[in-house]
């Protein structure tokens, strides 16, 4: 039902964006393997939705990669993701669900969890939805334990961790509902998640308008121009696009 519609929203935006976007969505059905790990990556502009054999549920946001070893139900369900995932997990007793991200290991037994970990980030931000995680990190000196509507930000420079309330614990998924959501994002922030899903590259000229935060929202289907352009209403701004380079300089 509500992944059919997702389906063929997305199969309607692919229809209708622009040369220069690519959207598309697929479902992957983990399977148990005995013998190679499985990894499940995403492209420029592509979300993927994976079902494991335990009734959990991930979504992987675009340039995104998930891997599982051959020993999935042994003594823990693991994970290593790079890039930005979305769990709904299923409680298993005794078998609790682990995802390893560079630096940090998020543990649930049953919950709706959001990660950032991409590469070219700072930090690796963790946000609860809903049930309980446990956050370690050889980095951090206490464990930590997440309850609903809090978001853990993880900075792997300094190694420090910052745990708040958040009002956007639901918005951190929007993206596997065919949205793009930012939230007092700064430009550069925002350039990196167009790149992205977009296949462009953006450059600015000024370190003024990198810094410059954003509250928007917009659709997968909405093209590069429709979004620059809705952000010039808020910021003071001009752009260029040329093929796939994008430059961006403060008016």
């Amino acid at each position: 039902g509500r992944y059919i519609q997702l389906l063929k929203r997305f199969s309607v935006a692919a229809a209708v964006v622009s040369a220069i976007v690519y959207v598309s969505v697929r479902s992957v059905e983990f399977v148990n393997r005995v013998e190679k790990p499985l990894i499940v990556r995403t492209d420029i502009g592509e979300r993927v939705r994976i079902e494991l054999p335990d009734g959990s549920h991930v979504w992987l946001n675009a340039c995104s990669e998930i891997a599982y070893g051959p020993r999935l139900f042994s003594s823990e369900r693991g994970f290593a993701i790079k890039g930005e995932a979305y769990f709904e997990v299923q409680k298993m007793e005794g078998v609790p669900f682990v995802v390893h991200c560079e630096q940090m290991d998020i543990r649930v037994l049953g919950t709706k969890f959001n990660v950032q970990a991409n590469s070219d980030d700072e930090c690796i931000t963790t946000t609860l939805l809903e049930g309980a995680v446990q956050v370690t990190s050889p980095m951090i000196k206490n464990k930590v334990i997440m309850r609903p509507d809090q978001q853990l930000v993880f900075n792997r420079k300094t190694g420090t961790a910052q745990l708040t309330m958040t009002d956007q614990a639901r918005a951190s998924r929007l993206w596997t509902d065919g949205r793009i959501h930012f939230y007092k994002a700064t430009f550069a922030e925002i350039a990196k998640s167009l790149e992205r899903n977009y296949n462009i590259t953006i450059s600015f000229k000024d370190d003024r308008i990198r810094q410059k935060q954003f509250i928007c929202d917009f659709d997968s289907s909405d093209n590069i121009h429709r979004i620059l352009s809705i952000l010039q209403l808020t910021g003071k701004f001009e752009y260029r696009i040329q093929g796939r380079q994008v430059e961006i300089r403060s008016l």
